[in-house]
């Protein structure tokens, strides 16, 4: 099973109009408020980290409910403000049509862009895409080289998909000692399925 991750210069692309997600009606609670605040009072000052935080906090959401639609506008604002992984982030909302409308093209572009600048997720998370063949045309060593390239950079789901590439003999050689050592770097990250798939496997 793939692993996605869950997050730059203004991007000259078409976003598409944001979406009313399904809890647009619900509003935050005093306390969601006020943690909010100050991060977006950072943000329209130009903080592009503190839009970050904001829209992290509005996709954690609070008693099971998240708001896509506004973690996708301040996602897109730390994004412009070059933080990468917001970048990540908001490729991850249109790839599966949180809160924006659904684009893969959008998604792609997005993974693309914080790949370039090393940012470990947006490479694993486009590795997925070339693994997968959505949007992008299927290609295992591709998504291989994506995986160890997020994995190095400290991507806990590059690391575990690397290993099932390895394991399966996915555009590779079928290697269970390699698979095991990508599988136990994962879990040295604190990823515990990581530690799971090595002790089960092993």
């Amino acid at each position: 099973m793939r692993i996605l991750a869950i997050l730059c210069v203004a991007l000259s692309m078409g976003f598409g109009a944001y979406l009313a997600d399904e809890n647009m009606n619900e509003y935050e609670s005093m306390e969601m408020r006020q943690r909010l605040a100050p991060y977006l009072s950072s943000c329209y000052e130009g903080i592009p980290g503190d839009c970050y935080m904001a829209a992290h906090e509005y996709m954690k959401g609070e008693n099971g409910v998240q708001w896509y639609s506004k973690a996708a506008i301040y996602y897109k604002m730390a994004c412009d403000g070059g933080v990468l992984k917001a970048c990540s982030n908001l490729g991850i909302l249109y790839q599966n049509g949180l809160g924006v409308k659904q684009s893969y093209d959008v998604s792609v572009q997005l993974y693309r862009l914080a790949c370039s600048r090393a940012e470990a997720d947006g490479c694993n998370n486009l590795g997925v895409l070339s693994e997968e063949g959505i949007f992008v045309s299927k290609n295992y060593t591709d998504a291989l080289t994506l995986y160890h390239r997020a994995c190095m950079g400290g991507s806990v789901a590059g690391c575990m998909n690397l290993g099932e590439m390895y394991e399966k003999g996915k555009g590779v050689a079928r290697n269970k000692e390699v698979a095991l050592e990508f599988y136990a770097q994962a879990c040295y990250m604190g990823y515990q399925p990581g530690c799971e798939m090595y002790n089960s496997k092993r």
